[in-house]
């Protein structure tokens, strides 16, 4: 699958630069790239994986802490299904944040800005984590063990684990 978040920011003043505290269309006077996705998965009876690559001015400056080499990565992850019979499953890598309302897709996302619900709110996770889905797909529960709060690279300074447990309900 793929996505594209195309835009041109016309300010007066003639800036080169938009103020940059709450949102990543920030360049003025060019049509800019703010989120180019490109994103494959692979789902068989036991196993799955996600591999989502990513380019523009969402990963230029919400990831520039990160080394280059994280830096394109949107989703990352590796899953082995652990029940025959139930949706159960633990991943191991990158994947999306299950806390907040936003997301780095603006189509996901109410707002084109950062929202005051949800800021300081991570878009995504470097982890493991175990998830379980209803059969009926309208629950889902899941425990995670992160790397800290939307980090890829693994920080020195950090000496134990982030743990997080959501359940959600889909209607």
């Amino acid at each position: 699958s793929g996505f594209a978040d195309m835009y041109f920011g016309k300010q007066r003043g003639n800036f080169a630069q938009k103020p940059s505290f709450v949102y990543n269309h920030r360049v003025n006077n060019q049509l800019r790239t703010n989120l180019l996705l490109l994103k494959g998965e692979l789902q068989f009876s036991r196993f799955r994986a996600t591999l989502g690559l990513m380019t523009g001015d969402y990963s230029r400056y919400n990831l520039a802490a990160e080394p280059l080499w994280a830096r394109p990565l949107n989703e990352a992850f590796f899953g082995v299904k652990l029940l025959k019979k139930a949706n159960l499953w633990w991943d191991v890598g990158v994947y999306n944040s299950f806390i907040g309302l936003e997301s780095a897709i603006s189509s996901d996302a109410p707002t084109l800005t950062r929202s005051i619900v949800s800021d300081n709110t991570p878009y995504y996770f470097l982890g493991t984590r175990t998830l379980y889905v209803s059969e009926n797909k309208n629950h889902e529960l899941g425990f995670h063990v992160l790397n800290g709060w939307q980090r890829i690279a693994l920080d020195p300074k950090m000496r134990r684990p982030s743990f997080g447990v959501h359940y959600k309900v889909h209607f």
